[in-house]
């Protein structure tokens, strides 16, 4: 277990990877813990609390994110890739794209804001639903079908809608 109880930063006086293969939290603080290092994880993120942003590349397999309520997972920089058997979990959570992001594995959360970048939806199963997308910038592209629900909300202010897949917008929302 590797905690980080606080609103304290992750960096490393160097070159160098953080590997994680067991479980690497944030417990505490209601502001923002910044991992600035490459990240390596086949293992688990466990989001309790305040703002987890990772200003540098990471590389998930197998891996999993479980995003409490109330809680922002932010890619503020580099390149983050999530394969096939890997998932973000955080119903009532906020995921930041800011960076270059793809997933391919399991994606969940209530909203989702895209405001420079390029986030890819390439989902094995072919359909993410997105709760509330703020979409401000950047490019959101993939071959998933996005819906957003009738009880959703598209906030459409900027950036580009791209790739072959489809974004659905309930009416209602």
């Amino acid at each position: 277990l590797f905690n980080i109880p606080g609103d304290a930063d992750v960096a490393l006086g160097g070159a160098g990877t953080f590997s994680n293969a067991g479980i690497y939290r944030k417990s505490g603080g209601t502001g923002v813990s910044n991992s600035n290092v490459p990240f390596t994880n086949t293992g688990s993120v466990e989001l309790q609390s305040g703002t987890l942003q990772f200003g540098n590349n990471s590389t998930n397999t197998g891996a999993t994110y479980s995003l409490s309520p109330n809680t922002v997972l932010d890619f503020a920089g580099g390149s983050h890739t999530f394969d096939a058997a890997s998932s973000v979990n955080g119903a009532n959570a906020t995921v930041q794209l800011s960076a270059t992001e793809t997933f391919a594995g399991s994606y969940s959360a209530g909203t989702t804001n895209v405001n420079s970048g390029t986030a890819t939806f390439n989902l094995a199963a072919g359909t993410v639903t997105l709760p509330v997308l703020t979409f401000t910038g950047g490019t959101l592209t993939g071959t998933n079908t996005i819906n957003i629900p009738a009880t959703g909300t598209l906030n459409w202010t900027g950036g580009v809608m791209a790739g072959s897949g489809v974004t659905n917008v309930a009416a209602g929302a």
